[in-house]
């Protein structure tokens, strides 16, 4: 379609609608108009209705020959039949009466009119300015302008739609704004691995370098920090669309956790750190004891980037109360208070200096989806003397050793 087309079919609508704007106008003046006459001429019909009646049976009684009939009759009755004369006068005022309340309606009936349009006409405007107002609100929005709001006024029901449509419009600049952040932080997280293996091989394939173990090392671990991204991005993306399959069955975190420093006990060492694990009897959960890994993996990676040579890290589990909690702490430099609610978000690194530590930004998020799969919960904290303290908390098995042979299933 080409580009004006395009705009004449976007403006069509906001036309179409602004053209009815006056017709609700029209359609409010002449209900009001016709609840108006129809009460004045309920009133004024029911007035002559009523004395017509009175004067109907007058003329009733004269005309079946009543007052003949009376004037056989002694004197006395004789002057009440010359009275019955004056049925005609009265029968006179009667049709005065029927026509002055007839003027009276159209009067009425025509003064009801006019006022119940001009009221019409004023509700409308009243009804239609903030209904205009969202229109065009929405209107931007559909053309990409989120900065749009719309003021609260009118009645409570139009309030309640413009509070609403406020905070729809408020989410979706937070949605805009952490796609942005997003997308930046993939494109820097990938172009930093790839920019290092492109140059040493380039240096590499012109003859400027050797290919040493060293070097090849250091390809190695870039390329491994790669696949880590990459595995952490396909894995946020799966449990933000509710499609991460699970194969639950029961499993110890403890032992999982002594595996897991076992399996990092080479990085740590060449961190100068120490790790270590708590005693702690068998603390069960319902879970899939490959995502769990990754849990805990996660954890010890982000305790132990962030922990300086010489400091340590203790892991520690235990079950309270039908809960099984899994605690690791750090002695690094914590994570600014303001920023506590923020550190699970994607490529989230808290402040500068745990930024410079390096790392893709999403392990910590990975860790809350996959927690919140499994239908647990994750919150981090600063510990009192220092360092950070992120504790999870996952449904205990009651009843159950922890053997993790056991048959998986569905989750």
């Amino acid at each position: 379609m080409a580009p004006d087309a395009r705009g004449d079919a976007c403006a069509a609508p906001a036309l179409s609608w602004s053209g009815r704007t006056p017709t609700l106008a029209v359609h409010l003046a002449v209900v009001l108009a016709t609840v108006a006459l129809a009460t004045a001429g309920l009133v004024a019909l029911g007035a002559r209705h009523l004395s017509a009646q009175h004067v109907a049976a007058y003329q009733e009684r004269m005309r079946r020959g009543d007052v003949a009939w009376m004037s056989d009759q002694p004197p006395e009755v004789r002057e009440v039949v010359l009275r019955a004369a004056e049925v005609g006068p009265l029968a006179a005022a009667h049709r005065a009466l029927v026509a002055g309340l007839d003027r009276a309606l159209w009067l009425g009936g025509s003064s009801a009119g006019v006022l119940a349009a001009l009221g019409g006409v004023v509700l409308a405007r009243r009804i239609a300015r903030p209904l205009r107002a969202l229109r065009h609100a929405a209107a931007g929005i559909a053309a990409g302008d989120l900065a749009q709001t719309v003021p609260v006024e009118g009645g409570r029901e139009v309030q309640d739609v413009a509070r609403s449509f406020n905070a729809m419009a408020a989410r979706l600049r937070e949605s805009e704004r952490l796609r942005r952040q997003f997308l930046a932080a993939v494109a820097h997280e990938l172009r930093t691995p790839l920019a290092v293996v492109q140059g040493t091989l380039e240096a590499m394939v012109t003859g400027a370098v050797a290919p040493t173990p060293a070097r090849l090392a250091a390809l190695y671990g870039q390329s491994a920090l790669l696949q880590r991204l990459i595995s952490d991005l396909r894995d946020l993306a799966l449990a933000e669309a509710g499609r991460l399959t699970l194969c639950r069955r029961p499993t110890d975190l403890a032992a999982l956790c002594a595996d897991a420093i076992e399996v990092l006990q080479p990085w740590i060492e060449e961190r100068a750190v120490r790790a270590t694990l708590a005693p702690a009897e068998p603390a069960v959960v319902d879970a899939d004891p490959d995502r769990m890994t990754q849990v805990i993996h996660n954890l010890l990676h982000n305790a132990i980037r962030f922990t300086p040579a010489g400091g340590t890290v203790r892991v520690g589990v235990e079950r309270i109360d039908g809960v099984a909690q899994l605690v690791v702490e750090d002695t690094g430099p914590g994570i600014p208070p303001e920023r506590l609610p923020w550190v699970f978000d994607a490529f989230s690194r808290a402040d500068p200096v745990r930024e410079a530590a390096g790392g893709s930004g999403l392990g910590l998020t990975v860790v809350r989806h996959l927690v919140e799969a499994h239908g647990g919960r994750v919150r981090a904290e600063n510990r009192p003397d220092g360092g950070c303290r992120i504790v999870v908390t996952l449904p205990a098995v009651t009843g159950c050793d922890g053997d993790r042979g056991a048959g998986p299933t569905a989750g």
